[in-house]
C-alpha cells in the first residue's frame, strides 16, 4: 500500500478503477513469484490519501490504514463516519480478491493524526497504531493512560474487532505516559495471545521506567537526549499453556500416552483456576492451581483410546482470567505397518489445477507429498485420497511421491501445456484507435515473443500480464467483426470484436428565449469517417422550429473551416475533416444561460464514459452543486452521474434501484421533455410512466440509455443479461 498521484496507475480488478482526489491510497497484490497481480485499486476520496501500513489475515483478506483529508472518503459498515479534523486515520478492510470492503472507518479526532501500521490476530481483530494531536481522540479501556491537549503528537493504539463495529480499547500513551514533548509509534505487532508490540520514537524525558509505573517494566530507564526509541508490549492479564498444541500420536487401544503441560502466570497479579479437557484425554495432576506473579505449575494429560480412531479435544483453562485453550489430538490404531499404496491411473492437468491421487493407507493425518522431490502442500488428506494443487512446471512428464511413516509410493504426473483463454473483451466494439481489454488467462506474466492481433494486423500493446491485456484497435475498415487473436509458445486464443465508426457526442444547446424554457436536442451525427478513423465529416441538425446561436467547446478537436454562428429551424450544418481521437468530447453551447445547463453536463460524463474516456468525480460533484440550487433538471443529472458510477461499478442492484425511482423524476418537466426528445418516448407512454411508474416502461426507458449511451463501454452480452 501507499500513496499515488497518478491517473494511470496499473489497475486490475479494481474496486476503485479511479483516481477521485488529488493522491488516492493504493493497494495491490502481488503473487508469491511476484509475476502476477491478484488486484490492484485506488482507495480515497476527493482530497488527498496514503497507504501507511498493511497487513493480511489467515483468509488472505487485507487490511489497511492510513491518513486521509477527504470528507467524502468511501465508508462501510464505518465506526465513525465523519471525518472530525482536518486529517484522520483511515481503516479498511478488503476482501482476498480485492471485490468486496467488509468494513471501512475514519479514526480520529477534532484536530488530526495518522494512521502508521496495522496487525490483524488470528480472530481478525485489527490493531492499528499511529499519532494523533487531538484531546478528543476516541479512547476506552486503559483508566491511566490519556490523550493530553496541547501534544504536537502523542502515540496511539486502538484494537478494532473483527466486525469493524466496535472498539476493544483506544488508549494515547499520554499523561501518565509521555507528560510533555512528543512522540510517534511507528510499527506495531500482535501475537497469538492478543498482546500488542509497539515500536516509535519520543523526545519525552519522562518516559516510565519501573520508577514511575510499577506496571510497567523497563530495562532501559534513562531518557538518552533528544530522540529516543520506544518499545512497548501491552495487553491484558492471562495465562499461558505451553506447549500451545500437542499431538499424543499414535496409541494402540486400551493403552496410555502422557504429556506434560506448563501453566505460567504472566499477569501482574495472582492468577487462580481450573483446567478441563474431554475424553479420551484426561488430567492426571495439576488440574486446579493458584499462582502468582509470574509463577508456574506442571500439569500432566493423558491419553487413553479405547477404540480405533482419530481423536480432538481441548485442554481448557478458566479462573479469574480471560479463558484460554489448546488443542489435543491423537490417532488409535492397532499396529500394521502398512506401506501407502497409489491406485489411481495416470495424474494429469496444467499448473493451478487441482488434482486428487487415490489409493490406501495414506494414514488420517497428513505426511508429506513431493513432485519431483519437492514438497507439495496437500490441500485435502485422508487414508484413501490426497488432493492438491499442480505446482508451475514445465510441461512433460514428472513424479509424484506420497510418503508416511511406514514408506513411500510413487506414480508419474504428466504436467499439460497452458493454451491462453479470453474470457471478456471490453468492450466487445470500438472505434479505431480505442482501447480495449482483454481479460481471461493464461496469457503470460511477461509478452516476451507474444503476439495479439485484430483481423490479421498487430494490434499495440498497452498493457500486459496473466489475466489482463489492454491494446488499442489499429487502422481497419469499420462495421465489420474481427477476430482478435492472442498467440502464446503454449497456444492460441481468439474472440471476435465490432470495429465500429467513431462515437461523437449528442449535445444539447442552449436556449434563447428566457431563463425556464424547456430547450430541444440539436444534434450531431457522423456522415464519413476516414479509413485510419482520425478524421470525420459531421452534420449538425436543429430538428426545431427556433433559433440557436452557436460557439464551440474548447475541448473540441482541430476544425479547419469556420463554423457558423446560427443554425436556424429544421437546418442541417455539414462540418467536414475535423480531426478527433476517441474519447474526444465536442459540444455546440449558445451564448445565453438557461436551465439546461445540468442536462449537458450529465451528457458528456455518459458520452465519456461511453467512448472509453476517464470518468472526473470531483468534476461531477462540482456540476451538481452548481446546477443543483437554479435548475429543475438537476434531479435528472444527479441522477445521470450515479447512474454512470453504478454502471462504472458494474453495481446492478444499485442500478435497479434507480429504475425504481425514475418515475417521480418523470414527472419533472425538463425529465418529460429529455424522455420525449431524445429517447423518442410517446406521450401516451410518458403519461403511463409518471402516472403509474409502470416497471416496464421503467426497464424500457433505462434500456434505450444504456443501448444509446453506455452499452459500447461494456460486454453486451455480460449487460444485456445482468
Amino acid at each position: 500500500t501507499g500513496e499515488t498521484s497518478s491517473s494511470d496507475f496499473p489497475i486490475v480488478n479494481a474496486k476503485y478503477p479511479n483516481l477521485w482526489g488529488g493522491s488516492d491510497a493504493f493497494v495491490f497484490k502481488l503473487s508469491s513469484n511476484g509475476q502476477n497481480v491478484g488486484y490492484s485499486t485506488y482507495f480515497g476520496g476527493s482530497d488527498s490519501e496514503a497507504g501507511n501500513g498493511i497487513a493480511v489475515d489467515s483468509a488472505r483478506n487485507t487490511y489497511v490504514t492510513g491518513t486521509t483529508f477527504s470528507t467524502d472518503f468511501p465508508l462501510v459498515n464505518a465506526l465513525y463516519s465523519s471525518l472530525l479534523g482536518g486529517q484522520d486515520v483511515f481503516v479498511f478492510k478488503l476482501s482476498f480478491d480485492g471485490q468486496q470492503v467488509f468494513y471501512s472507518t475514519y479514526l480520529g479526532g477534532n484536530v488530526q493524526e495518522s494512521g502508521s501500521a496495522i496487525a490483524i490476530d488470528s480472530l481478525g481483530n485489527a490493531y492499528v497504531a499511529g499519532w494523533t494531536s487531538s484531546g478528543d481522540f476516541p479512547q476506552k479501556g486503559v483508566s491511566n493512560l490519556n490523550c493530553s491537549v496541547g501534544i504536537t503528537w502523542l502515540p496511539f493504539i486502538s484494537k478494532i474487532t473483527s466486525t469493524g463495529k466496535s472498539l476493544s480499547y483506544s488508549v494515547c500513551l499520554g499523561r501518565n505516559f509521555l507528560r510533555s514533548e512528543e512522540g510517534i509509534a511507528h510499527s506495531i505487532a500482535v501475537d497469538g495471545l492478543g498482546n500488542a508490540y509497539i515500536t516509535g520514537s519520543t523526545s519525552t524525558s519522562d518516559f516510565p521506567t519501573t520508577t514511575t509505573d510499577p506496571k510497567i517494566i523497563s530495562w532501559d530507564a534513562d531518557y538518552n537526549g533528544d530522540w529516543d526509541a520506544f518499545l512497548l508490549k501491552f495487553g491484558v492479564s492471562y495465562l499461558e499453556i505451553t506447549p500451545n498444541n500437542q499431538d499424543f500420536g499414535l496409541a494402540t487401544p486400551g493403552t496410555v500416552i502422557d504429556r506434560i503441560f506448563t501453566v505460567k502466570n504472566t499477569a501482574n497479579r495472582t492468577l487462580t483456576g481450573t483446567l478441563a479437557t474431554t475424553a479420551p484425554f484426561s488430567i492426571v495432576s495439576g488440574a486446579s492451581f493458584t499462582l502468582a506473579e509470574g509463577a508456574s505449575q506442571n500439569i500432566t494429560v493423558r491419553f487413553a483410546p479405547t477404540q480405533k480412531g482419530f481423536f480432538k479435544a481441548a485442554l481448557k483453562a478458566t479462573g479469574n482470567f480471560p479463558a484460554t485453550s489448546v488443542e489435543l489430538q491423537g490417532i488409535a490404531a492397532f499396529a500394521v505397518n502398512h506401506v501407502p499404496v497409489i491406485s489411481s491411473a495416470m495424474l494429469q492437468g496444467a499448473p493451478g489445477n487441482a488434482a486428487v491421487v487415490s489409493g490406501r493407507y495414506f494414514g488420517p493425518l497428513p505426511g508429506e507429498l513431493r513432485i519431483d522431490g519437492n514438497p507439495v502442500a496437500a490441500t485435502e488428506w485422508n487414508d484413501t485420497f490426497i488432493r492438491f494443487t499442480i505446482s508451475d512446471l514445465l510441461p512433460g512428464s514428472h513424479t509424484l511421491t506420497v510418503n508416511t511413516v511406514f514408506g513411500e509410493a510413487s506414480t508419474p504426473l504428466q504436467v499439460l501445456s497452458v493454451q491462453p483463454v479470453i474470457s471478456a473483451l471490453l468492450p466487445g466494439n470500438g472505434a479505431v484507435g480505442s482501447t480495449v481489454v482483454i481479460d481471461g488467462y493464461n496469457f503470460g506474466a511477461q509478452q516476451n515473443s507474444s503476439t495479439i492481433t485484430v483481423g490479421g494486423i498487430d494490434a499495440p500493446v498497452l498493457f500486459w500480464s496473466d489475466q489482463r491485456l489492454r491494446i488499442k484497435i489499429p487502422a481497419l475498415p469499420t462495421g465489420i467483426r474481427y477476430p482478435v487473436q492472442i498467440t502464446t509458445a503454449t497456444g492460441q486464443a481468439a474472440k471476435t470484436l465490432l470495429v465500429r465508426k467513431l462515437l461523437l457526442v449528442t449535445q444539447y444547446g442552449d436556449c434563447d428565449n428566457g431563463v425556464l424554457a424547456i430547450c430541444p436536442p440539436v444534434i450531431l451525427s457522423i456522415d464519413k469517417q476516414s479509413a485510419d478513423g482520425k478524421t470525420v465529416d459531421i452534420v449538425l441538425e436543429n430538428l426545431y422550429n427556433r433559433w440557436y446561436e452557436l460557439t464551440v467547446t474548447p475541448t473540441l478537436a482541430t476544425i479547419p473551416n469556420a463554423l457558423p454562428r446560427f443554425i436556424g429551424p429544421k437546418q442541417k450544418i455539414k462540418i467536414s475533416n475535423v480531426a478527433i481521437e476517441p474519447g474526444t468530447n465536442i459540444g455546440f453551447f449558445a451564448d445565453a444561460t438557461s436551465n439546461d445547463g445540468m442536462f449537458r453536463v450529465a451528457l458528456d460524463m455518459l458520452h465519456m464514459v461511453a467512448m472509453g474516456g476517464h470518468l472526473p468525480v470531483t468534476a461531477m460533484d462540482a456540476a451538481v452543486a452548481q446546477f443543483s440550487s437554479v435548475n429543475p433538471d438537476a434531479a435528472l443529472a444527479v441522477f445521470f452521474v450515479k447512474l454512470v458510477d453504478n454502471l462504472n461499478n458494474k453495481d446492478i442492484s444499485a442500478i435497479i434501484k434507480q429504475m425504481v425511482e425514475l418515475p417521480k423524476l418523470a414527472q419533472d418537466p425538463s425529465v418529460q421533455f429529455f424522455l420525449i426528445g431524445y429517447l423518442n418516448i410517446s406521450a401516451t407512454q410518458l403519461e403511463k410512466l409518471a402516472r403509474w411508474g409502470e416497471l416496464v416502461h421503467i426497464a424500457s426507458v433505462v434500456t434505450d440509455m444504456v443501448e444509446q449511451l453506455l452499452l459500447p463501454r461494456y460486454a453486451a452480452s455480460s449487460l444485456e443479461a445482468k
